[in-house]
């Protein structure tokens, strides 16, 4: 009975993990294409991009902020990405009429938050300017690039992975991530993040003060 006691002290003093915002994905147009990526630097929403920053500053108050909704109306005329699209035209409104709840429009639509070829990355189709899309690669073989011998695999943006390559290009360096702002509660990511490292040191310490109290029962 004592251990049950002690293992539930532990878990309580253990703090919740930060779980997805995926419903925010619902509150853009053709939020699907891109899902995380949208407000995110890669799938594991590590950082924010910049249509994620500029997304956390319009959100609709009325209650805690983990569950605002985005405010489309305001978001939609603005260009995170600063290339001379606005984010209505890059998601396919361009004259910001759509609303949550709506169908999702129709055409080409285009990442908000990246530039360049990374506007494209994560539509699910290899396209120019792009070395790889998930899966689908142009070049699957290291030597096929000069990066001698192992296989090829793709990055969140789109870039060839060449961790399994025995001569990767100088200065590529297998990191994980971005220099995107880093992600903080309220994010809108739709997979859930793992405690912090304070969190296990917090778990550990309650672990000690459980074991002190069993020995002094």
């Amino acid at each position: 009975m004592r251990g049950i006691s002690a293992l539930v002290f532990v878990l309580l003093c253990v703090p919740s993990a930060a779980f997805a915002r995926e419903f925010r994905v619902q509150d853009i147009p053709n939020g699907d294409t891109f899902t995380c990526l949208n407000c995110h630097g890669e799938l594991e929403a590590k950082t924010f991009s910049k249509f994620g920053t500029q997304a956390r500053q319009h959100l609709l108050v009325g209650g805690p902020v983990q569950e605002a909704h985005v405010d489309w109306t305001s978001l939609c005329p603005l260009d995170a990405d600063q290339d001379g699209k606005t984010n209505g035209e890059e998601l396919g409104d361009p004259d910001c009429t759509w609303v949550a709840g709506d169908p999702d429009p129709g055409g080409p639509v285009t990442n908000p938050g990246k530039g360049g070829a990374a506007q494209v990355c994560g539509n699910g189709h290899l396209d120019d300017g792009e070395d790889c899309e998930g899966s689908d690669l142009h070049q699957t073989d290291c030597l096929a690039v000069d990066a001698g011998i192992g296989e090829l695999a793709c990055t969140a943006e789109c870039t060839y992975d060449y961790s399994d390559c025995s001569k990767p290009p100088p200065g590529w360096e297998d990191d994980g991530g971005d220099d995107s702002a880093p992600v903080e509660e309220e994010g809108c990511s739709a997979t859930g993040r793992a405690p912090s490292a304070l969190a296990a040191l917090l778990a550990a310490g309650c672990l000690a003060a459980a074991i002190t109290r069993r020995r002094r029962c």
